[in-house]
């Protein structure tokens, strides 16, 4: 795949994506195939933000049901489908052991029930798939016996069951994202990565008509004209909002840190992932990895440049010490 502004000589795009991550190759796949022309330009490498430090899960966001976000869940689990579908070599049903626990009344085996029931239904058509691997079955709940066989590091102090239920995981999730790149490409789209948007083209009236570009390889920059610029910059999102007013945005992100850690240690049975939830009553997981065990994610406010981000030895302790309170046998460390 050739970067376009190697050889960029001008000329109007229906469609400027700014951002290469997941939801930027997206897009830029999903007009290229409704016969628009676009140009997808990402700053550093495709995929090298967000979209690839992930839980590895294609999921339709069952916790969103607490909030009463049943639109929401429902296109999720629509695009769940879509992806199973059109992705079927990166994309795989993966069951979920939710552990409960009588420490946290929102943790509840019935509440959660409940909860499963309204996601099973809210996916009613999750087996109109064409590749019969990629069924999903409905949820249920077995006995903390029964869960302590299938996966021994859940903690057994106050484990009252566990929930079993499906999403799915991408294990790959950069070469998912590079995938819809190069899926737009071959759709007639142009795309550039280490392409660095650093402001925007106006046209009448104050109308954004491009946005001007600096080829990080190269040094040049260039005017690359749009009748429409679509800002997928994800935590980048209000600074490239901020270009296009000129430095006069009134909109800022609040932007969240949520980290994973991976360790050798066997903290998870492969055939499942464990989800938990800490004595402070937040979720995480634990899920089998190539070999390793990957536990996340926290969410904790980020303030600053997510430039200027970088993972702390005391945001690793906190997640440890999370894991230690509430699964395993509590040995976790920094050295594994």
């Amino acid at each position: 795949m050739r970067r376009f502004i190697d050889d960029y000589k001008g000329g109007k795009f229906d469609v400027v994506v700014v951002g290469g991550g997941i939801t930027g190759a997206s897009i830029a796949y999903e007009a290229a195939t409704r016969g628009f022309s676009v140009a997808l330009l990402e700053k550093s490498d495709f995929s090298g933000a967000t979209s690839a430090a992930t839980s590895k899960m294609i999921h339709g966001g069952v916790r969103y049901l607490a909030n009463g976000e049943f639109g929401l869940v429902r296109e999720s689990l629509k695009e769940r489908k879509v992806l199973e579908d059109i992705a079927p070599n990166f994309i795989y049903p993966f069951p979920i052991v939710m552990t409960h626990n009588e420490h946290h009344l929102k943790n509840n085996k019935w509440l959660v029930k409940i909860g499963l029931m309204i996601y099973d239904c809210l996916s009613y058509d999750r087996n109109r798939v064409w590749d019969k691997s990629k069924r999903i079955p409905r949820h249920k709940t077995i006995s903390a016996k029964k869960a302590l066989q299938m996966q021994p590091q859940i903690r057994k102090d106050g484990l009252t069951g566990a929930s079993i239920f499906h999403d799915c995981v991408s294990l790959f999730p950069e070469r998912l994202t590079l995938t819809f790149v190069k899926s737009a490409v071959a759709n007639g789209a142009q795309a550039a990565n280490y392409a660095k948007v650093e402001g925007f083209v106006h046209g009448a009236a104050g109308k954004i008509a491009g946005v001007k570009v600096k080829d990080l390889l190269t040094g040049k920059t260039h005017e690359i004209k749009g009748d429409v610029v679509i800002n997928c910059g994800g935590p980048w999102a209000d600074i490239v909002l901020g270009l296009a007013k000129e430095g006069k945005a009134d909109h800022q992100l609040r932007r969240s840190e949520g980290i994973h850690i991976i360790t050798k240690k066997k903290l998870v049975n492969e055939g499942s992932m464990i989800g938990s939830m800490t004595p402070a009553g937040r979720h995480f997981f634990v899920i089998p990895w190539r070999g390793h065990s990957l536990i996340g994610t926290t969410d904790k406010p980020y303030v600053g440049s997510p430039d200027d981000y970088r993972v702390t030895k005391q945001s690793i302790q906190e997640l440890i010490d999370e894991v230690n309170a509430s699964h395993g046998d509590g040995t976790l460390s920094m050295a594994d």
